[in-house]
């Protein structure tokens, strides 16, 4: 294939030198023998080509465009053929020694500290770092910028590499060149270990990785260890830059450090190591959070439609029944619910039941009966009701929420409660009732799954109670714990 530019190309389509997301590079020569590559970059709608080459620097750390034109649904960039990736290096050949990978990462950080001001890459990666005339140089920055602006979100997408994409691009936060700095962390870390940082099968599992993790120790020098820790920071501001990079790393192969400076380079160890677990332990807190809440907006949803369709039903078996607010009576009963509420991370306190449980909220239904003597109304002796709890949890299988009924006793006689069995919200108290332990307190019945629109039994239930109070006549349990 022959293609026209400011030059005459010549493409050997037989000779894939690579290819990704974006098209294929192939073999190509000039009139004059010259060996080069060609890249079709795939065209992009609302994209315009100059985006690809316009505004670079010349740098021999940035691997230059030679020509460019346009084939059928292609943009062509003519590039210099390199002599190989730094995947290639990695492969072959990583861990590297000390000295070596020194100079590959002063390498890239020359071409980072050239580009810094015109572009970030986004994709920094060793398949995007070529050996070219005797140094490591950056390419596909054209890309980059080219990828940013199309209209096509799957193709933004795509383009994020997940072994080396920085937390901000993990929650679609604005890139800056602190985001190519992470990702020359973890390629430091490719050259230092032969591996990637954080290893998963999913991209869901690198985004958790790349959030919350913190990356294993190198051993290495330890002005290298602090220097590739910092770069692997999970706050953008608290990364260094290309310059500084470049500045330290310069010192990593000082044959000898003063007692002083070695004492120094220990504490900075050791602040960014601090840094990296406060960093660490405030994502996992933020993210722990924002799980929680959305918990609990589906435990509010599924709490109010499971009481609208009780109180319902109860309405259209009984048309006296009155509803104000969270109580609906019918004679002398009602039936009275707390309200949905959100529950701490760890409402135990150390006093935890005999199975691991995350109760992300809590509510109680209760039904009582007015009993009347003399025209007086009180609440009766020696029973007036009873209370059950309702936990959004995951009892049945860890991690899968629900709504479960459950209710509580006294172990030993009837204690001092109005009600029985009653209610307990997450805590010490129903902790120790839920434990193998035995105290004072205990589940009166079992675990009881109550899912919306699909309860019939728990519906059944809630109208005997407040049928038999309506009349005055519901009953002590005849045994506890009941079932």
């Amino acid at each position: 294939m022959e293609l026209e530019f400011d030059q005459t190309w010549t493409i050997d389509t037989n000779d894939v030198v690579g290819e990704g997301g974006f098209g294929r590079v192939y073999g190509a020569t000039n009139a004059s023998g010259e060996l080069a590559v060609a890249k079709f970059v795939t065209k992009e709608s609302g994209v315009d080509r100059d985006l690809l080459l316009s505004g670079f620097p010349v740098s021999p750390h940035l691997i230059p465009i030679l020509d460019s034109g346009e084939a059928g649904d292609n943009h062509i960039l003519i590039m210099p053929r390199a002599d190989r990736s730094l995947r290639d290096e990695i492969d072959n050949y990583a861990p590297l020694p000390l000295e070596k990978v020194v100079a590959i990462l002063d390498d890239i950080a020359a071409g980072l500290e050239a580009i810094s001001s015109v572009v970030v890459h986004r994709d920094l990666k060793p398949a995007n770092v070529l050996l070219w005339r005797g140094s490591w140089a950056i390419t596909d920055f054209g890309i980059a910028r080219y990828v940013e602006a199309t209209t096509a979100a799957d193709t933004r997408k795509q383009f994020l590499s997940a072994t080396h994409a920085a937390p901000e691009q993990w929650k679609a936060i604005r890139a800056t060149p602190a985001t190519d700095i992470y990702a020359l962390g973890v390629i430091a870390h490719q050259l230092i270990t032969g591996s990637t940082p954080f290893l998963a099968s999913s991209r869901e599992e690198f985004r958790e990785l790349h959030l919350t993790a913190t990356p294993p120790e190198l051993a290495t020098s330890k002005r290298l260890a602090a220097l590739v820790d910092e770069c692997l920071y999970k706050e953008p501001g608290a990364r260094p830059g290309a310059s500084n990079i470049r500045a330290r790393l310069r010192r990593v192969l000082a044959e000898s450090q003063s007692a002083g400076a070695k004492s120094l380079v220990d504490a900075q160890h050791r602040v960014v190591q601090d840094r990296a677990e406060t960093a660490r332990r405030e994502e996992l807190i933020q993210t722990e959070a924002a799980r929680r809440s959305g918990l609990f907006d589906v435990a509010s949803r599924q709490f109010d439609a499971i009481i609208g369709e009780l109180f319902e039903v109860i309405r259209e078996h009984a048309e006296a029944a009155t509803v104000r607010g969270r109580e609906i009576r019918l004679g002398s009963g009602s039936i009275e619910h707390s309200g949905c509420t959100p529950v701490d991370a760890n409402p135990w306190r150390g006093r935890s039941p005999s199975r691991p449980l995350d109760v992300v909220a809590f509510a109680s239904l209760e039904v009582r009966q007015k009993l009347q003597t003399s025209g007086v109304e009180y609440y009766g002796d020696p029973y007036t009701g009873r209370s059950h709890s309702l936990y959004f949890c995951d009892y049945d299988t860890p991690g899968q929420y629900g709504w479960y009924e459950i209710a509580f006793m006294f172990t030993f006689g009837n204690g001092a409660r109005d009600v029985a069995p009653f209610s307990l919200p997450p805590g010490e108290e129903s902790g120790d009732a839920l434990s193998n332990v035995m105290t004072s307190v205990q589940a009166a019945r079992p675990w009881t799954r109550v899912a919306p629109a699909d309860a019939d039994d728990f519906m059944e239930r809630w109208m005997e109670y407040l049928g038999r109070a309506a009349q005055g006549v519901l009953q002590y349990p005849q045994s506890l714990p009941e079932r």
